[in-house]
């Protein structure tokens, strides 16, 4: 099984939406060169800034932009705190491994703590 990487991602999410690497590049003010580089995964992984002004010229739903983000291997800003936090990481880990209703109950206990 081929691994989905960050640039073939990036590469259907454009195509899918009948963009060219210079509607894009012109949307996100990001060089065409440099787009097709990570498209093609030619490049270091890119930098929340470019991941930002990508999904937001592609119209990302949350989940593309959470998948994006991943496969950069970067963490979106609004993780960062809790991840640097001891207990935050070793929750993190911990849920790591959880089935999607295990997940979903865990989200659960945590919005009934914080009312």
């Amino acid at each position: 099984m081929i691994r989905e990487t960050f640039g073939h991602y990036l590469y259907e999410l454009r195509k899918h939406r009948n963009l060219t690497q210079k509607d894009l590049a012109k949307t996100t003010r990001i060089e065409v060169t440099y787009l097709s580089k990570l498209e093609s995964n030619r490049s270091v992984q890119p930098k929340e800034e470019t991941i930002e002004s990508i999904s937001k010229a592609l119209g990302l739903n949350e989940a593309e932009r959470l998948k994006l983000y991943s496969l950069a291997k970067r963490l979106p800003p609004e993780l960062e705190d809790l991840a640097v936090k001891p207990l935050g990481l070793e929750i993190l880990r911990s849920a790591r491994d959880l089935s999607d209703s295990q997940l979903r109950e865990m989200l659960e206990d945590i919005k009934r703590r914080k009312k």
